[in-house]
């Protein structure tokens, strides 16, 4: 069952969020330190008003245990909700990161979709991104890694396609977006 986020799923939720975005939360906290990288996703998600906040994510239940998530928000939002990240980000950690812009205004972003390893295999990362589309009428954009073609394949089997590559946090990524018009 697919349902809106709830702060109660933080426990849940960020642990699934560091599994699709590690590299780029150990930049944000200027190491490699998984338990702290966890904190800070899920303060980041229990709060509202941010890219990672409960308020942009939807969870995927199965047998009473949330075993995937899906945060996305309006691109023009981008700055708003990040704003509040780089802040805690400058006074917990002390770093002044600079992350490029992975999104713009005319898409729902998909920052993160991930599903427990246990649970991969069976449709529900496909079924979180199938909600996305009766949820919204703007295009669906998201980024994957370079090296990660297991990913675009999936993506593109949803009817995404390819639009640029993109830098982000010091990694290569393609921007797929998927078009309701244009199928």
């Amino acid at each position: 069952m697919i349902r809106n986020a709830t702060p109660y799923d933080t426990l849940a939720v960020a642990p699934l969020m560091f599994q699709a975005m590690e590299e780029i939360v150990y930049k944000m906290i200027g190491k490699a330190h998984k338990e702290e990288a966890i904190a800070l996703l899920a303060q980041l998600f229990a709060q509202k008003g941010n890219q990672y906040s409960y308020e942009n994510a939807w969870v995927y239940e199965e047998a009473g245990s949330v075993v995937g998530s899906v945060i996305a928000y309006d691109g023009a939002q981008l700055h708003a909700l990040r704003a509040p990240v780089l802040a805690l980000i400058r006074s917990s950690y002390g770093i002044d990161i600079v992350l490029e812009d992975e999104t713009a205004e005319g898409e729902l972003y998909i920052d993160t979709l991930s599903v427990l390893p246990t649970a991969q295999g069976k449709g529900i990362g496909s079924q979180l991104v199938a909600h996305l589309k009766k949820v919204t009428t703007q295009p669906i954009g998201l980024l994957v890694d370079v090296q990660n073609p297991a990913a675009e394949r999936l993506y593109t089997r949803l009817g995404f396609t390819y639009v640029n590559h993109q830098a982000l946090a010091g990694g290569m990524y393609k921007h797929l977006v998927y078009n309701e018009e244009l199928k």
